[in-house]
């Protein structure tokens, strides 16, 4: 399935993710992996006896799970050029047994200095079971603008910024 060109891409669309639970194997790959191995993820009876009462997951799991789930949505698949910035806040903890899905919602298209590109900013809302939001944020993406009728799609490269070689 091919993802939206940057004309497909309408402005407060909304796209809702299929929802994925937290499990100790996540903190625990994600403690391996991230080398953050501090104690209200790992410790059980240090855990009980802090603030929340329990392991919480990483601040920045829900952060991973958020990119993953959007990515299921395919809305940018084979139309992504680049990648320009996040914006992320934590608003809540999440814990083990809690299940999250994300909320996309684009928010702002402008064109953009490179050329067949658009530039796309999509809200982002991670929302558990209990549907509280846990974290938000903003991605800026460059979005392919769609081939016109008879014209074949241009060879591309995926970019970090908007500045053109040879500059």
């Amino acid at each position: 399935m091919k993802g939206k060109y940057f004309e497909e891409l309408e402005i407060g669309r909304e796209y809702i993710t299929r929802g994925r639970t937290i499990t100790e194997t996540d903190i625990v790959l994600y403690s391996g992996f991230s080398w953050d191995h501090n104690p209200e993820h790992t410790d059980v009876e240090f855990a009980k006896n802090s603030v929340f009462e329990e392991r919480i997951a990483h601040m920045l799991l829900s952060l991973v799970f958020a990119n993953g789930l959007s990515a299921s949505t395919a809305i940018l698949r084979g139309t992504a050029r680049g990648y320009l910035g996040l914006n992320w806040r934590t608003l809540r903890i999440c814990r083990i047994g809690d299940t999250l899905h994300v909320k996309e919602t684009i928010l702002r298209k402008e064109d953009s200095p490179r050329p067949g590109v658009g530039i796309v900013t999509i809200g982002i809302e991670v929302i558990n079971q209990r549907s509280e939001i846990v974290n938000q944020g903003e991605r800026t993406m460059l979005v392919a603008h769609k081939p016109q009728p008879g014209e074949a799609e241009q060879p591309w490269e995926f970019v970090f910024t908007l500045e053109t070689q040879g500059k």
